[in-house]
């Protein structure tokens, strides 16, 4: 699979859309700062207000692209605003990142099914399952999901 490099290529874009919004290069954020952007773009995500919050994780993902807590939250956020190609993207990307999560491939595998891509779901369930061991909620969700395919 090429999921890294796809999203790589979606940072790199991320990284163009915010230089050409503020039409001046970004200064890298230091960790301090990017939590507490990160703070700020959970609450934002937590009162509903996803935009403001997708700006926050999107620019935080720009300096810390393999910080689990970043790229979790950017793929939430774009799974509840519906852009779901671009949250399993990110989802593929935090699964190179820990590896066997059943957390991270069942989110791929639902925003797959969202997309009518039937292969990746499938390939992302049972991923899932192999390491869903005895979670039987996740399990059921499993299940559940692929009764849609």
């Amino acid at each position: 699979m090429h999921k890294n490099h796809e999203f790589d290529l979606f940072t790199l874009s991320l990284k163009k859309k915010v230089e050409a919004c503020a039409n001046i290069k970004q200064e890298s954020l230091s960790l301090d700062d990017a939590y507490q952007l990160y703070t700020l773009g959970y609450h934002l995500y937590e009162s509903g207000e996803l935009e403001k919050a997708k700006l926050c994780f999107e620019r935080l993902i720009l300096d810390y692209p393999f910080e689990e807590r970043f790229i979790k939250a950017l793929a939430s956020c774009y799974q509840m605003l519906k852009l779901f190609d671009e949250a399993a993207k990110c989802w593929m990307h935090a699964l190179v990142l820990e590896p066997g999560c059943a957390y991270f491939a069942f989110q791929a595998g639902d925003c797959f099914v969202r997309l009518g891509k039937k292969t990746e779901a499938k390939e992302a369930f049972q991923m899932a399952r192999g390491s869903a061991h005895e979670d039987k909620e996740l399990l059921t969700k499993i299940e559940l999901m692929e009764q849609k395919l």
